[in-house]
């Protein structure tokens, strides 16, 4: 039985010594390339040339109404592809959009339609596609582009 205990301590004993072998090597040859991290998966990690913004996710709803605006601003979101370049997630994009108008409203009335088709129309116009890239990328929040008026929306001719 001491015997088996031994072993089994050398056998940890060799596998940590090998890890910890891998890490030092690792840091050595992140060194040679200019990372000063010993971590040796990051010699692999190339950071992306910018960060998009992220937001709070938007509360689940069981509303049909809701539910069918939030993909309908998803659907405009995704217009002309833009999304895809730039990583964003439309559908949680269109939630937190709706959520916004419906948190203003507190009801899914005249309104808040009105208001969702406005949003919907400004991020389809392939004559304002900065409107859409901006809320893509995020400078532009959801709960900003909720309350924006139209001449703010307007595309700059």
């Amino acid at each position: 039985m001491l015997v088996a205990a031994a072993a089994a301590v050398s056998s940890v004993s060799v596998a940590l010594a090998s890890e910890t072998e891998a890490v030092a090597s690792a840091a050595v040859s992140n060194r040679h390339s200019g990372s000063n991290s010993s971590n040796p998966h990051e010699a692999f990690y190339t950071p992306s040339p910018f960060q998009l913004k992220s937001y709070p996710q938007a509360p689940f709803t069981t509303d049909s109404v809701r539910i069918k605006c939030r993909e309908m601003l998803a659907a405009a979101m995704k217009t002309d592809g833009d999304y895809i370049a730039i990583g964003s997630d439309c559908d949680e994009l269109g939630a937190q959009i709706e959520e916004s108008v419906y948190q203003e409203f507190k009801n899914t009335d005249m309104k808040y339609k009105n208001r969702v088709r406005s949003r919907i129309a400004n991020l389809k116009d392939s004559k304002n596609p900065n409107l859409r890239r901006n809320v893509l990328c995020g400078n532009i929040a959801p709960d900003r582009l909720a309350k924006m008026t139209a001449e703010e929306m307007a595309r700059d001719d």
